[in-house]
């Protein structure tokens, strides 16, 4: 059940990213607004997860729940796709940095793609084994939570691409 749940959240997963702007837009930003749409529901699913929880910590450690199981194999979903949208996009992860912002000596986007990449099979790891276990779902919640700052970063990314670039990210207070 678990596998045929998380298939099917990479499908959906899949079909987003094609169906999260027009043809003609590029990949990457595609791949921004469908994490856009994935942040959004993990950071709403974990506040309801934890909120739930009635008995702390013995809910979060011990309670596994339909709500934790469709919730969590959509992250396993998205990962999933996420990787491919990265191996994809490659090229464009890097673009608006420089090699000494990161402390690379390569290329920032193939630096970057490493990154994503482990990030990424660590996540699958992760909620599969929660999948699995079937407790521990409080560490589960917390990290749909993590998703929360990416709505910002994926804003951030998305601006960057408009031309012209937006008045509030051209200003130093604006990004502060």
């Amino acid at each position: 059940v678990t596998f045929a749940l998380s298939a099917a959240w990479a499908a959906v997963w899949f079909a987003a990213h094609c169906l999260c702007g027009r043809p003609a837009q590029a990949a990457y930003e595609r791949r921004l607004r469908r994490s856009q749409l994935f942040a959004c529901l993990a950071s709403l699913g974990a506040l309801h997860l934890l909120w739930a929880a009635q008995r702390w910590p013995e809910d979060l450690l011990f309670e596994f729940s339909l709500e934790h199981q469709s919730l969590f194999s959509m992250a396993v979903g998205h990962w999933v796709v996420s990787a491919w949208e990265d191996w994809k996009c490659r090229d464009s992860l890097g673009r608006a940095l420089e090699k000494r912002a990161l402390g690379c000596t390569g290329e920032p986007s193939a630096y970057l793609l490493k990154l994503y990449l482990s990030h990424h099979v660590v996540a699958i790891g992760g909620y599969l084994a929660l999948l699995w276990l079937r407790r521990l779902a409080g560490i589960g919640a917390v990290g749909l939570l993590f998703e929360l700052p990416v709505l910002l970063l994926n804003r951030r990314e998305l601006a960057l691409r408009r031309s012209p670039v937006p008045q509030w990210l051209r200003e130093r207070v604006g990004v502060q």
